[in-house]
């Protein structure tokens, strides 16, 4: 289970607008998004959608600081 801590360190490590994108790529209600990002209503299915992003979102932009010579 991911603590309230690790959702407000995941939250203020995705840029703006990723709630919506989650949401729209998912079929997830924005509102279940942004509940899970609060500690309300944990569902698996959208931690799973959450964590999914996350993990490309990292992977991409440490990709790019790597190709950039920053990582």
């Amino acid at each position: 289970m991911v603590t309230i801590k690790d959702r407000i360190r995941i939250k203020n490590e995705l840029p703006h607008g990723s709630q919506k994108l989650i949401a729209e790529k998912s079929g997830i209600s924005r509102v279940s998004i942004s509940n899970w990002f609060a500690g309300r209503k944990p569902a698996s299915r959208v931690e799973n959608a959450i964590l999914d992003f996350y993990i490309k979102y990292k992977n991409e932009r440490d990709k790019r600081l790597k190709e950039a010579g920053l990582l």
